[in-house]
């Protein structure tokens, strides 16, 4: 089968508009997933838009309940769309919290002009693309997983009129049916992807509006650096290793190059690096800071996304702080072994935190610790040594976050064998228990009412006696984040993300 659209030249990719809680922060990052997949299809003779809704329509803000919704309207894609005229349109699906939204403007989309082909990706549509394509009969196709070649393969085919069905990691209608070629494999070699194509947003606004997924930052032009993807472990709560494979990094020169150009074309001051494990590959990391204090780039730059706690020690932490590190993400989770080893499947020693954090601060590098509650069968007792663990390391801020069924997870698969699944939420939160485990099952943990209140004051607690213990840390922590949104600096006290 064949799709009769020859004249394919266009290309535009399309992020839904974000909703969270209304005492959240409204966090914006660029969509370093489309700038991939931009940088190759423009390389490969494609004409590309994207359109980041979140970001252009960043003060356009409806609430409903609890929620907040950013992004541009229904009518405002309407006429972005009718005034780009593509003849393709990828839209983005993180998360199952966009489910709704995604199919609502596939079908926006095919109710202008049925001629434009829509294409769906990311991590809700890769474990569930036969569901996703039954509910919305104007998904056209689905790209599964990494989506750089496989949007490129499928749409080479479209435009030369042949035959997709043998591409690998796409989903597709065929004869009334729903086809699904997996995924097979992950590109070994990232050097060979371009690099993004930031050209393809307003790279400005995204600083102007500073609310990046560190918002607290020493430096408001912040850029977004991957240095490699996938992870060599299966935590019950994160889809990584699922989605992204194992562990592949990209070359340090490689990495240095594109340093450059955030440095010389957009004057980026800081950088914040996506990866899940930038220390794994210990030569390859000390070699990375090395280069970038050998370079003189001045970058002040952070792990927003976390750092593998037991790669690190003095001497790596010193390379760091040398290469302009000012804070660490560490991921504990939890302030129980037990929990850790049995619950999450994360396999180190907590006696490891304490020392590492002492280290960080010798080298003047904050440090800021994530952690989740509410697993099913952790006990009261263990909820509050997590809370208690927070203060006993000396963490600088912290993240309390109520665990989350995400698809592709052991947890996800858990809950929805157990029954636990009742919730259909669409939003982004962190804040709320969606878990729904029985009194009667062992391993029930807490009321949801209380453990969502309980996260909100043990929260509020925390930065109360982090702000008091050390002022002066505080305050520079904060500085441009207060400097520059004073009207929202309550939230700090009370977040979660």
């Amino acid at each position: 089968m064949t799709h009769q659209l020859n004249s394919i030249k266009k290309v535009l990719l399309l992020t839904p508009s974000f909703t969270v809680d209304k005492t959240s922060i409204r966090r914006l990052v660029n969509p370093i997933n489309f700038l991939y997949i931009g940088a190759v299809l423009e390389q490969n003779g494609y004409e590309v838009v994207i359109v980041d809704s979140p970001c252009e329509g960043y003060d356009n803000i409806s609430e409903e309940g609890e929620y907040v919704t950013y992004g541009l309207s229904p009518e405002q894609l309407k006429e972005r769309i009718n005034f780009e005229k593509p003849d393709v349109i990828g839209v983005a699906c993180s998360f199952s919290f966009n489910e709704e939204k995604v199919n609502k403007l596939c079908t926006l989309i095919k109710s202008l002009d049925t001629n434009i082909i829509t294409i769906v990706g990311g991590i809700h549509p890769s474990f569930f693309p036969k569901e996703m394509m039954e509910e919305c009969s104007d998904i056209d196709f689905i790209v599964l997983n990494e989506g750089e070649y496989r949007a490129l393969n499928l749409l080479n085919a479209l435009k030369n009129g042949k035959s997709y069905d043998e591409i690998e990691g796409i989903a597709f209608r065929k004869n009334n049916e729903i086809k699904i070629n997996p995924a097979k494999g992950f590109i070994q070699d990232l050097d060979k992807i371009p690099f993004p194509a930031r050209h393809l947003v307003n790279m400005e606004k995204y600083f102007e509006i500073g609310m990046h997924a560190n918002p607290f930052v020493r430096n408001r032009r912040v850029a977004r650096v991957l240095t490699s993807r996938g992870c060599p472990f299966n935590c019950c709560f994160c889809p990584g290793t699922s989605y992204w494979g194992r562990f592949r990094p990209r070359s340090v020169e490689n990495i240095i190059e594109e340093m450059r150009i955030l440095k010389e074309k957009y004057h980026a001051g800081e950088l914040h690096f996506l990866d899940d494990n930038l220390t794994l590959d210990r030569k390859r990391a000390m070699e990375l800071f090395k280069r970038m204090k050998e370079e003189k780039f001045g970058f002040k730059w952070c792990t927003p996304g976390g750092i593998m706690m037991k790669t690190l020690d003095e001497e790596l932490i010193k390379a760091m702080a040398e290469s302009g590190c000012y804070q660490l993400t560490f991921s504990p989770e939890t302030g129980s072994q037990r929990v850790l080893d049995q619950i999450i499947h994360k396999h180190f020693d907590l006696k490891i935190v304490k020392p590492l954090v002492e280290i960080c601060h010798k080298h003047d590098i904050d440090v800021h610790s994530n952690f989740i509650v509410g697993l099913p069968g952790e006990t009261r007792e263990e909820l509050m040594m997590t809370f208690n663990f927070a203060k006993e390391v000396d963490f600088d801020s912290v993240a309390f976050f109520i665990a989350v069924p995400v698809v592709g997870t052991e947890l996800y698969n858990i809950c929805k064998t157990r029954g636990w699944l009742k919730n259909t939420s669409r939003t982004a939160d962190f804040k709320h228990a969606n878990i729904f485990i029985g009194e009667h099952e062992k391993e029930f943990v807490m009321p949801r009412e209380e453990l969502e209140k309980l996260v909100e004051t043990k929260t509020r607690e925390f930065n109360e006696w982090s702000k008091q213990k050390d002022p002066e840390r505080w305050n520079r922590k904060f500085k441009i984040y207060n400097e520059t949104k004073k009207d929202l600096s309550d939230k700090i006290m009370g977040r979660v993300v």
